[in-house]
């Protein structure tokens, strides 16, 4: 498909915000404002909701809103020394905690320090990308938690003097790894979350809730991001794209902006993928496994978030079994034009458990996370499903006969 120009999003963020590019969540924004205007912020704010809808662009925005020289209408300038110092990440009193290799960590340096020149660069590059597009997530290779070690640092940084005037904001990324594998970090932060110097604001963002320990819960004030309405994001997306494929679009990313931007004009691909899945799935020749696993292997080397959409599509697939066999409705279904083949599995297979087919690509894309044999995770995963799939039957079909799939 072509590239063709796309339609404004209709609720950006205004051009002279920080962020041009970012979606505004009314009620999110709203609340902040509210804070902002009564001139008493709380120590801290917990941003919770699912992956890319725009939790950690809203954290910078009100970073640059409460430190702004010049705000006009509940908004930041973007334009004075503190603004363009924040969107560059340049602000002396603007502090990232994230997750970080374990690595030799040196106590006498910071965590940053702590890494190689290669890591250091990689880093750099991806503040750069972080300051234009506020969906875009900083994950440095290898980091699974945050470090006690990031934590005592920020203490001592939090003892000296403000480099620059106004507000410390401190934004803790995954914040939810602040207390897996252990709870030491968290621990760590309690009494200055509870009672930060004069002017600190934490920031903390997670979209996994239920991971974050109570005695954080407890000391922070929440606010909930829902999912942008589809609507807004057909917005984001190549015009050539048609309602349904748009809609194919939006439901793979579940309200992920940043895998929208993946997914654009990768329509073609997604039924590629699609194919090689349903005639594993349904044939009991390993060659369509092989294709998988090389597809499999490629994108676990190349695209951690390619490798998501992959499990994601396969997923709905699933899901629209599940519906179809309870609704007999198109209107339900995501892939419209697998009714037919959709109906002849149904009848064929009618006793099939949709539902644990999907909990097994789930824990299959987990494993894989875990670094776990590639082959072994998906020659287990067909097996599974298959069984699945046929239940008491022992016979295999020819799914070339059903879905024009040659």
């Amino acid at each position: 498909m072509g590239k063709s120009k796309k339609n404004e999003p209709r609720k950006l963020a205004n051009k002279k915000m920080i962020y041009s590019n970012l979606i505004i969540q009314p009620n999110a924004w709203n609340k902040l404002n509210n804070y902002f205007d009564k001139k008493k912020l709380p120590n801290a704010l917990l941003f919770y909701g699912n992956n890319g809808l725009g939790k950690e662009g809203h954290a910078i925005e009100f970073a640059a809103l409460i430190n702004c020289l010049k705000p006009e209408n509940k908004q930041s300038c973007g334009k004075c020394m503190s603004c363009q110092k924040i969107k560059t990440f340049q602000h002396g009193n603007l502090k990232l905690i994230h997750p970080l290799p374990t690595g030799k960590q040196n106590s006498a340096k910071s965590p940053l320090e702590n890494l190689t020149k290669s890591e250091l660069e990689n880093y750099q590059d991806m503040l750069s990308l972080k300051s234009t597009n506020p969906y875009y997530k900083i994950e440095v290779p290898k980091s699974n938690s945050i470090l006690i070690n990031s934590i005592r640092s920020l203490k001592k940084d939090l003892s000296l003097s403000k480099i620059e005037k106004g507000w410390n904001i401190i934004i803790i990324l995954e914040a939810e790894k602040l207390c897996y594998p252990n709870n030491v970090a968290a621990n760590a932060l309690l009494k200055i979350l509870e009672e930060p110097p004069e002017k600190t604001l934490f920031i903390l963002i997670t979209s996994n809730y239920s991971k974050i320990i109570d005695t954080v819960k407890s000391r922070c004030q929440s606010i909930f991001f829902p999912k942008i309405a589809y609507s807004k994001l057909y917005d984001l997306m190549d015009d050539n794209l048609s309602y349904e494929e748009k809609s194919i679009i939006a439901n793979i990313s579940n309200g992920d902006i940043n895998l929208i931007k993946n997914l654009d004009n990768s329509i073609t691909e997604i039924y590629d993928d699609l194919k090689i899945f349903i005639k594993s799935c349904y044939s009991s020749r390993h060659e369509y496994n092989d294709l998988i696993i090389q597809r499999i292997s490629i994108l676990k080397r190349t695209n951690n978030i390619k490798l998501l959409i992959f499990f994601r599509i396969i997923m709905i697939y699933f899901k629209d079994l599940f519906v179809f066999a309870e609704s007999k409705d198109i209107k339900y279904i995501v892939y419209k034009n697998l009714d037919k083949h959709y109906n002849k599995i149904i009848n064929h297979h009618n006793h099939s458990n949709w539902n644990l087919c999907i909990d097994i690509i789930e824990n299959t894309l987990n494993n894989i996370y875990k670094n776990a044999s590639i082959p072994l995770c998906i020659n287990g995963m067909i097996i599974e499903i298959q069984e699945l799939i046929n239940g008491n039957k022992n016979e295999k079909f020819d799914i070339n006969n059903w879905l024009e799939i040659k």
